[in-house]
């Protein structure tokens, strides 16, 4: 794991704690897609724990990713939220590349920027 931080830190942006946080959590998220979860939210906040030790100590407010099983928070909900911080505050746009083919989209009702964390990974371009 150790090698991937200088990796990480040029290709998705990770200059700073908070960046290195998202930028590892956007990795996890590309490895954990397809995995047979139950819960559809888990394939976001299972990573959590992984990434406990790279948590740092003062995440800003907007940057924390805080479990919620309400049955108003969705698992499209979920997705959306971490893609959008990744948006926000990563100066690259490499989370958008993790979306899936819409084609084969399970969820038609999903914005189409957000990727669908619960489908298996396969590279496509956007255009």
């Amino acid at each position: 794991m150790l090698r991937l931080v200088p990796f990480l830190t040029h290709t998705l942006g990770g200059d700073t704690p908070e960046r290195k946080y998202l930028a590892l959590a956007c990795f996890l998220l590309t490895r954990l897609r397809g995995c047979q979860i139950t819960n559809k939210r888990d394939h976001v906040y299972a990573m959590l724990g992984l990434l406990e030790s790279s948590i740092p100590r003062e995440l800003p407010k907007g940057m924390q990713i805080i479990p919620d099983y309400s049955d108003n928070h969705t698992p499209i909900n979920t997705y959306q939220r971490i893609t959008q911080q990744m948006i926000e505050h990563l100066p690259t746009m490499s989370v958008l590349g993790l979306r899936e083919d819409l084609g084969v989209r399970i969820n038609p009702s999903s914005p189409s920027w957000v990727p669908d964390f619960s489908y298996p990974y396969v590279p496509t371009s956007i255009s």
